[in-house]
């Protein structure tokens, strides 16, 4: 049985994955720095499978990260400020989760 690092790694694109290295992903600090590297890496990675006919892009959960992120300040949540999600396991929680943390 495959690790679950080495199941990720399968499934990075070739060009993404570098042999002979020990870790292929790029260590970020916060979450919404990956979303931007597989938005600018590979645009149609798909981030969320929602079905096995669709799925949210790498650039969707980007764009809509921004725009959560966008409304957050809109309302005057700054930087510091405590946000309460009480949401199921669906795609709006984790965009909420990824605008936030921007």
């Amino acid at each position: 049985m495959l690790s679950p690092h080495r199941r990720i790694c399968e499934k990075i694109p070739e060009k993404i994955r570098r042999e002979g290295e020990k870790s292929v992903l790029p260590k970020f600090d916060l979450v919404w720095q990956y979303v931007d590297y597989w938005a600018e890496q590979d645009p149609n990675y798909p981030s969320i499978k929602l079905s096995e006919i669709r799925n949210i892009s790498a650039n969707e959960l980007q764009t809509l990260t921004f725009k959560a992120a966008e409304g957050f300040v809109d309302f005057g949540i700054k930087k510091g400020d405590t946000i309460v999600t009480i949401l199921p396991t669906i795609p709006e929680f984790l965009i909420t989760f990824i605008a936030a943390s921007r």
